[in-house]
C-alpha cells in the first residue's frame, strides 16, 4: 500500500497561512504608523506567489488551499487512499502480531470492530490500526493525564456528544470506554468527523491529537504545524500494512 506524499504541501499550506497573517499585520502597522513602505509590501506579495506558484500544479494543493490566513473548509478532499478488499483474517494478523496486551479473545473483538467500523465509517482499517498503536498501544484499560480512555484515547465528553449522533446513551457510552467494541466505534466515528472537518487526512490527525479546537485556534494564528502526530500514525500505517500482508 502506497501513501501519498504530502509533506510538501503541507508545508507550502502552513508557509501561506502565516504569511497571510503576518502581512495583514504589516498593513494594519502601516495605516496606523505610516512607515511601512510600498516596498515591504511588494516584497511580501511577491514572496507569497512564488510559495503558490512552486506547489499549486499539484491538484492536491489546490484543492486544500483556502483564502490566506484563514482555515481550510474542503469536504470533498479527503487524502485517503482507498483500501479496498482488505480481509478480516489480515486485520488478525496485524492484531495478533501488534497487540501484546490483549488476550486472544479481546484480538477477536478488536479485529471484528475495526473490520466492520472502518468499512462503516471509510477508513482504511490498517490506519485505525496505527492510530490504537500510537494513541493506546493495545492497552485497552490505559487512561490518559487529560482523562482520555482506552484503545483510541477518547475522552468522555467528546464521547457523549458522538453518542448523541450515533443514538446511543451518552452517559452509558461514556463510562464504557474501556469495552473494546465501544472504544473502536466512538473512535472511528470521531475521526471521520474530523476527515470531513479538516478536509485531509493529515490535518484530521492532527485534530485528532490536538482536539479540533485547538488546531482550527493554531491555523487562526498563522502558527506553523509540526504534523508531529500524523507522521508518526502514517509511518505506523506502512508498517502494518506490510505486517498485515506479509502474513497473511
Amino acid at each position: 500500500m502506497k501513501v501519498n506524499r504530502i509533506d510538501n504541501y503541507d508545508l507550502a499550506e502552513s508557509i501561506l497561512r502565516s504569511f497571510g497573517y503576518k502581512l495583514s499585520k504589516l498593513l494594519l502597522l502601516g495605516r496606523k504608523s505610516r512607515s511601512v513602505s510600498a516596498v515591504s509590501v511588494l516584497t511580501f506579495i511577491l514572496i507569497g506567489l512564488f510559495i503558490f506558484n512552486k506547489y499549486e500544479s499539484s491538484p492536491s494543493f489546490g484543492a486544500k488551499i483556502a483564502p490566506l490566513g484563514s482555515l481550510m473548509q474542503v469536504e470533498s478532499m479527503i487524502i485517503e487512499p482507498a483500501k479496498v478488499g482488505v480481509k478480516q483474517s489480515e486485520i488478525h494478523n496485524a492484531i495478533n502480531f501488534l497487540a501484546k496486551p490483549l488476550n486472544k479473545y479481546e484480538k477477536e473483538i478488536v479485529t471484528s470492530a475495526v473490520y466492520k467500523y472502518s468499512e462503516l465509517f471509510g477508513h482504511d482499517p490498517y490506519l485505525v490500526l496505527a492510530i490504537i498503536q500510537t494513541e493506546s498501544n493495545f492497552r485497552k484499560g490505559v487512561i490518559s493525564k487529560k482523562g482520555a480512555v482506552g484503545l483510541m484515547q477518547v475522552r468522555p465528553f467528546v464521547a457523549k456528544g458522538l453518542a448523541n449522533e450515533l443514538n446511543l446513551d451518552p452517559n452509558l457510552v461514556a463510562q464504557s470506554l474501556t469495552d473494546l467494541e465501544t472504544n473502536v466505534l466512538i473512535g472511528t466515528h470521531y475521526l471521520s468527523k474530523l476527515k470531513r472537518r479538516f478536509g485531509n487526512l493529515r490535518m484530521a490527525l492532527e485534530a485528532y491529537n490536538l482536539g479540533p479546537t485547538r488546531l482550527k485556534r493554531r491555523i487562526d494564528r498563522g502558527d506553523y504545524l509540526l504534523n508531529k502526530y500524523s507522521k508518526k500514525v502514517l509511518t505506523r500505517w506502512k508498517v502494518i500494512a506490510k505486517i498485515a500482508t506479509k502474513k497473511a
